[in-house]
């Protein structure tokens, strides 16, 4: 049951409430209609040794968003172009309504640990275009031992989702979806983070995404049977980093497709996200009077109105001191990466991690043997200890039926101490997956026709495109891993050009696109590329990579029916250089140039066989 939070009841038992008026947001109503399936289908009988919820959570309805942009006068001020960094100093120096503030005082006495505040707003992880990772999330320590600390960080937080509907990403993709921003507003979800900590760290012995289809299967695996890609730590390491053990939930024993075990372990996770509890803001304290509420529970949640607006005030005040840091702006204000021997020194790797044992070229189930570490899950997916992989099948099937279409969910899991009989299996988001099921053709001979321009045997997606005269491609004799920040910044303005201009085009770079890791690709957010029909990613002899996949980068593909073609430099299938080169350029710069083709490029990508070919004018 979702309640209405009540600030003089509100015990912190209750589960999911809302605050406010208006609309929960597509990411908290998604949550709500799950909640009732799992309490229906997911009773503590179905899956022994497994607890499945939804993390506590409270929700922001809109209406606290259309008050606080009207009170503090927002839309009027950010109608002048503003970065990204100027439009977080603004929302900062706004002031919530005080009956919020009121209300979250209540919420965050009550509750203590880890929280992340998530974006949840009208257009987010919709049926038709998801809005997946466009706007923020923040997560917050939340264990000061001064209440008004930790709601500063809590409505710092929310000031920052708020302000995150507005940042360029978000814009771009509202443009490339034909939406308009009078179209969206923001709900907020108020979250515990599931977790241990550990010498001042908490994360999960698991965080994880499955998805109901899997558009790379192999081995014996089906892209009906889904595909699961799960990290130690927080959740970042997959959706952005792109860092992940992925498995087919139908085939959990059968390892990645590697040449060998050296190889495996050099792909491997090496690291895993935390969040910091040292590191809690300790906020300037310049008032005279400690704002704090006294007397008994009921006298607590019982704030006068003057009482309360002198508070907020000064709350406020206290806000606009604190100057605003470069790290929020990227989320990592608490979030500190932290090495593998940090995890096994947590006694956090005992179930999730085995050891290679470099004499034999092989890994040793488990951390009891010395030897580098692997982060495999083997204890998990090759043993019945704890039957992940069957519930994550039956919970796809349930979510698919449920929503009637494939899905991609987000879960966070911790394992059970000694004195613990079961697991706990965090819920965190559900959205909807958009696969074509058109029938497209591409036999195994037109990849090799001298009119090919780009093929690939590894294509993602379905579907063909008969409209697309204009390519920006990245120079491979100029192509340098230290000038990809360079890259990614020309590309982003190219492509905000070509988006006015309403003017599709195919993209050809060298890593992945959208990777964090600059060494590793080309370090661009989907918002930068959202003009973009068809993706090339290639390889060159000093740089290899790992396709994107399980990451929002990868899911904003696949919603936008994007068609996606892998080149390696080493196959027997490339991109025709030679011809990109010799054609007429409308704009160049020392490592990109922009064709515009006098007819349309023939696109075509096979989804049942993998096959994807660009045809040539």
């Amino acid at each position: 049951m979702i309640s209405q939070f009540d600030a003089d009841t509100f015990t912190g038992e209750q589960r999911f409430t809302y605050v406010g008026t208006g609309s929960l947001g597509a990411k908290a109503q998604g949550l709500a209609h799950i909640k009732q399936l799992i309490e229906n289908n997911f009773t503590p009988s179905f899956q022994p040794g497994i607890q499945i919820d939804i993390p506590l959570m409270t929700v922001l309805a809109t209406g606290h968003f259309d008050l606080f942009m009207k009170q503090n006068n927002l839309y009027a001020k950010i109608s002048s172009p503003l970065d990204d960094g100027q439009i977080v100093h603004l929302f900062r120096n706004a002031q919530l309504p005080a009956q919020l503030i009121n209300d979250l005082r209540s919420f965050i006495t009550q509750i203590n640990g880890p929280l992340a505040v998530r974006s949840s707003s009208l257009l987010e992880d919709t049926m038709s275009e998801p809005f997946a990772g466009v706007y923020a999330t923040k997560m917050i320590p939340n264990n000061q031992p001064d209440v008004e600390e930790r709601l500063q960080s809590v409505c710092e937080a929310i000031k920052y989702i708020y302000a995150s509907t507005f940042f360029k990403q978000a814009k771009y993709y509202r443009e490339a979806t034909g939406h308009s921003i009078q179209e969206e507003k923001m709900a907020v979800i108020i979250q515990k983070v599931i977790g241990r900590c550990n010498n001042s760290r908490f994360y999960p012995h698991l965080s994880g995404i499955a998805r109901s289809f899997n558009f790379y299967p192999v081995g014996l695996a089906r892209p009906e049977d889904g595909i699961v890609e799960i990290a130690l730590g927080l959740g970042k390491i997959i959706v952005e980093d792109g860092v992940a053990w992925a498995f087919s939930p139908a085939y959990p024993h059968a390892n990645p497709p590697y040449n060998t075990p050296r190889d495996l372990l050099k792909q491997s996770q090496n690291y895993f996200w935390a969040i910091d509890m040292k590191e809690s803001t300790s906020f300037p304290d310049k008032v005279s009077e400690k704002i704090r509420h006294k007397g008994t529970k009921a006298q607590r949640h019982k704030v006068k109105n003057e009482k309360l607006s002198f508070k907020t005030n000064m709350l406020v005040l206290k806000m606009n001191e604190e100057p605003m840091r470069n790290q929020e702006i990227n989320n990592l204000t608490y979030l500190k990466k932290f090495a593998l021997a940090d995890a096994e020194q947590d006694g956090m790797l005992s179930l999730a991690a085995s050891t290679y044992k470099a004499e034999d070229d092989r890994f040793v189930m488990g951390i009891i043997e010395p030897g580098p570490r692997i982060i495999d899950f083997a204890r998990i997916l090759k043993t019945d200890q704890i039957p992940l992989a069957e519930l994550l099948k039956t919970l796809l099937r349930s979510c698919e039926e449920s929503l009637g279409r494939m899905v991609e969910i987000e879960f966070a899991m911790t394992f059970p101490r000694a004195d613990e009989h079961s697991a706990h299996f965090g819920f965190l988001q559900v959205r909807p997956m958009m696969v074509s099921r058109a029938l497209v053709e591409v036999r195994a001979e037109e990849l090799m026709q001298a009119d090919v321009l780009v093929a690939s045997e590894s294509t993602l997606g379905n579907g063909a495109d008969t409209s697309i005269r204009d390519i920006v491609y990245v120079k491979p004799q100029n192509f340098d891993v230290k000038h990809t920040p360079a890259i990614g910044r020309e590309i982003e303005v190219l492509n905000q050009k070509l988006l006015t201009a309403k003017c599709p085009y195919i993209l050809i770079g060298f890593g992945r696109w959208g990777s964090t890791d600059s060494s590793a690709g080309i370090p661009v957010n989907f918002g930068h590329i959202s003009g973009a029909r068809v993706i090339v990613e290639a390889t060159l002899p000093n740089i290899n990579f790992i396709p994107s996949q399980g990451s929002h980068f990868f899911h904003n593909i696949t919603s936008f029916k994007i068609l996606y073609f892998p080149v390696s430099h080493t196959g027997k299938l490339t991109i025709d250089w030679a011809w990109l080169d010799q054609q007429q350029a409308v704009y160049e710069t020392d490592f990109i140039r922009h064709l515009q083709l006098s007819a349309p490029l023939h696109v075509k990508v096979d989804g049942r066989t993998r096959r994807g070919i660009i045809l040539k004018e």
